[in-house]
């Protein structure tokens, strides 16, 4: 595994020291260095200058680094799956999957560095735009200040920063506090090839990020994390900044009638308790119709039994630690609430410090909490349906809506309720965390704002300029 220092420091973090623990054995991991308010203006001073940097460097050249920092993540691929499992908890097979898809999404943005352009206008629909040629290009929007999660790593930075340099910015990025080590090890790698201005990490409190969010040098914010913080950020930026905000949902699964029941099972087990559901679009739901819910009940029941909570660094762990312990207990607490309000337990929980095994409720009341908030843990709600109308109805009462999946083998049926069910994504047959890193990404209405996947972000992050020439 890669070697870190003791303190993570730089030039612009003076301020308190703080140590962190290894969420997997409660051990020493690395102290941090945090910013304060006297760093702030050489910290700005700072991002102008790499933007300035960047914004001299052709697309091409973008590409180029872009490419390098594939062919490292491809060298040390291991090294990156080891650390993403040692400092943020994810089991290392599914760290080894993060690790790939990070080498596709620097890749696409290579790509993707290269296709950006703007469009001819047509002038002669009708008189008035004779004699004229109009056409549109793409430019850099500017500093972009990234404030990222905790769930991804690797792939995060891949999305916020990579994108954000294939569009031509630098990038200030916040890594979330629990998983500093895999941002310091990318922005050492940049600084070993002379291309650090691509961005900048910083370790910062609240007083400090909501400073930095009210600077006009921002052009962009993204944020990935908590609804209850991103919906309070767009009243603190700069007027003119643009956000994207990629927010939680209580995703869903809708098992039908036809369902090809093994199909579901083994999906929706993936989907629900992959890094102990700490997941944007970890199923949180599951409908299942009521001549299907005794034999699906049993069949996921058996398989969740047969996951491990376990340290995160083994090669036979299913689940690993959740971020804190804190939210392991609120897990479980959560589970028992819905207990007294009436669901039934198909499997219990167990809790032992940061690490909980799957938990699985039968026809929780609409009140308790694990309907009404995103849980983002190891807990599974099933539910039973008889017409599909019901469950059309209550999805398109969340507010929301994400990625929802579906299980049925009548066409027609698929159809409608893909069609009739609101939300950003609709997979059918397949689970609803099922994702590509080339695909439009985000929630509409309270899920989200703007839109992630690689070609998408990079638009999001460009401005477009219309030129036109009279003869």
């Amino acid at each position: 595994m890669f070697s870190y220092p003791s303190v993570i420091q730089s030039a612009f973090s003076t301020g308190e020291i703080i140590k962190l623990k290894n969420p997997n054995d409660q051990t020493d991991l690395v102290s941090v260095q945090y910013a304060q308010k006297s760093d702030l203006p050489a910290l700005k001073n700072e991002i102008l200058k790499r933007q300035k940097k960047v914004s001299t460097l052709k697309a091409y050249e973008r590409a180029e680094i872009l490419l390098r920092f594939k062919s490292y993540l491809r060298d040390h691929q291991e090294d990156f799956a080891k650390l993403i499992a040692h400092e943020g908890g994810k089991p290392l097979r599914d760290a080894r999957i993060e690790v790939e898809r990070a080498q596709t999404t620097i890749e696409l943005c290579a790509e993707e560095a290269k296709r950006i352009a703007g469009e001819m206008i047509p002038m002669e629909k009708n008189r008035f735009g004779d004699g004229h040629l109009s056409f549109t290009v793409r430019e850099p929007i500017g500093a972009v200040f990234a404030l990222c999660a905790f769930n991804h790593p690797l792939n995060l930075i891949c999305h916020q920063v990579g994108a954000s340099f294939a569009a031509g910015n630098t990038t200030l990025f916040k890594p979330a506090p629990s998983i500093p080590l895999t941002a310091w090890i990318v922005e050492e790698f940049f600084k070993s090839i002379q291309a650090e201005f691509a961005f900048l990490t910083v370790h910062l409190h609240i007083p400090e990020i909501e400073d930095l969010l009210q600077w006009s040098e921002f052009k962009f914010v993204q944020f990935i994390g908590s609804p209850e913080v991103g919906w309070t950020l767009p009243r603190k930026l700069s007027p003119g900044t643009r956000l994207s905000l990629e927010l939680g949902g209580k995703a869903a699964a809708i098992v039908c009638e036809t369902a090809d029941l093994s199909r579901a099972v083994n999906a929706l087990l993936k989907s629900s308790f992959t890094h102990s559901g700490q997941v944007c679009i970890s199923t949180q739901k599951i409908y299942v119709h009521e001549s299907r819910l005794k034999e699906f009940s049993i069949a996921f029941t058996e398989g969740a039994k047969k996951l491990k909570a376990l340290d995160a660094r083994s090669e036979t762990s299913d689940l690993g630690p959740m971020i804190r312990e804190s939210e392991a207990k609120r897990v479980f607490d959560w589970f028992h609430e819905a207990l007294k309000e009436g669901a039934s337990s198909l499997l219990t929980p167990v809790l032992q410090g940061s690490f909980l095994s799957p938990g699985i409720l039968l026809q929780p009341s609409k009140k308790s909490k694990v309907m009404t908030h995103e849980v983002f843990g190891p807990l599974v709600s099933l539910l039973s349906f008889n017409q599909t109308d019901e469950v059309i109805h209550e999805l398109n009462l969340e507010e929301a809506p994400f990625e929802h999946c579906i299980f049925t083998q009548n066409l027609q049926e698929a159809f409608t309720l893909a069609r009739e069910i609101k939300a950003q994504t609709l997979v059918i047959n397949d689970h609803n965390a099922y994702r590509v890193d080339w695909m439009p990404f985000g929630g509409h209405e309270k899920a989200g704002l703007g839109m992630g996947g690689v070609k998408y972000a990079i638009e999001e992050m460009t401005k477009l300029k219309q030129i036109m020439i009279r003869s």
